[in-house]
Parts: C-alpha cells; structure tokens; sequence
C-alpha cells in the first residue's frame, strides 16, 4: 500500500533530520546483515519448517557471536571494548536484530552529535485500551521544545522523528504510525483499526566518551558522516 502523506504538514525541514538520514545511511550501508525475526516473518516462511527452523539458528548464533561478547565486554570492561565488540562482531558475521542494531544506531548517532533515546512502543485498540508491548526496538529525536515527550500516540507526536535502524526509517512520527500500520503490519501483528503509542525510556547504553569517539575517529573514519 502507497501511503498519502499530504495531510502530514511539517515546517521546513531541521538540519537534524538530514543528519539522522545519513546516519541511517551509514549503518545500512556498513552493517549489511542477516535478522532471524525478518526471516521468520517473510511469506514464504508461514507454514514452512525449514524457514522456521533457519530464522531459529540465525537467532541462535546473534545469541551466541554476537549478544555473549559484547555484554561479556560491558561486565569486565571499559565501554570503548563493549562498542568495538558490538560493531565488529556484526561485521563479521553479517547477522543482527533490531535490538542489536538500536545499539549500533545509538553509537553512530552518538558520535555524530545526534541525542536520540530509546523507546518502547505499545499496541492500542480503537477503544484507546493498551493491548501490550510490541516486541522491537527503536529510538526518536525530539525536534520540539519539550524536554521529554509523554507516552502518546504516534499520529499525534509531530514534533518526534522516529528512527527504526531495523528498518532503516526515519521519519516523522505520524509518518512512521502509517508505515508501521501500514507497510509493516503483518511484521509486527497489528490489526485494522488499532493505534501505535511510544513509551520513551531513559537511555542505558554506555556513553560514548572521548575516549571512545577518538577511538572510533582514528579506527572507523567511515563512522562519520561530516569528515
């Protein structure tokens, strides 16, 4: 389905959201990889065992080569080790989820100036009842004002971009509702009818130091979109 966004208007477009763009670029480009939970979910895999049981095994070696070591780094380490693990390990294997990639977005996004935070996102019935969390991760910038947006629907956050490294999108929030409901609805199991509401959290992940910009600066140049 082509989505109609002319009824979506937005001002001139921030510097921010350009930046996020090539960000989002960047990590598609450099980080080309494998997502058992988008293998599981192709059409060719409903109702095949054999997709099933591969999306399985993809699962099992993010697990094991990728979430392991890292998380290994974070417990005994300085967090420079825990972002060098996380990339390099994804590059190696060309394997991620959208977990995984959120964590490359924050770094990325991180060392390009971008404040992003993580949130959750809840499915919401017509009647506005909370059905439950949708399992996937994603960010948001806030290009508003305020200092920290509520829980709200995403067709009403125009002053939110959203970022889906799992996707590769940026976008607007009442643009990204419609592709999410839209797009992308039999991926994430949402029914006609039923709303989309971000949940921001306080960001977890290791900061980013200068220790671990000048790090990345001297070893992946290519991280950074403004040379």
């Amino acid at each position: 389905m082509k989505i109609n966004t002319s009824d979506v208007n937005f001002t001139s477009r921030p510097q921010i959201v350009n930046d996020a763009r090539k960000v989002m670029h960047l990590l598609t480009t450099e980080f080309p990889a494998v997502s058992g939970t988008q293998v599981s979910e192709f059409k060719c895999a409903q109702g095949s065992q054999q997709f099933q049981n591969l999306a399985a095994r993809i699962n099992s070696r993010i697990q094991n080569l990728i979430r392991a070591p890292f998380w290994d780094e974070f417990m005994k380490s300085p967090a420079g080790n825990y972002y060098n693990t996380l990339v390099t390990g994804i590059k190696k294997y060309s394997i991620a989820n959208c977990s995984d990639f959120a964590k490359v977005w924050n770094l990325l996004s991180k060392l390009n100036g971008i404040q992003s935070n993580p949130a959750e996102i809840y499915l919401v019935r017509p009647d506005d009842a909370i059905v439950g969390r949708i399992d996937h991760a994603i960010h948001f910038i806030n290009l508003g004002k305020m200092e920290f947006p509520k829980c709200d629907k995403l067709s009403k956050l125009k002053d939110i971009l959203i970022v889906d490294p799992w996707l590769g999108l940026v976008d607007y929030a009442p643009v990204a509702d419609l592709k999410f409901k839209y797009d992308f609805a039999r991926f994430f199991k949402i029914p006609d009818g039923y709303n989309i509401m971000l949940n921001p959290y306080t960001n977890k992940e290791p900061d980013v130091t200068e220790n671990i910009f000048n790090f990345f600066k001297n070893n992946f140049p290519q991280f950074f979109i403004k040379k």
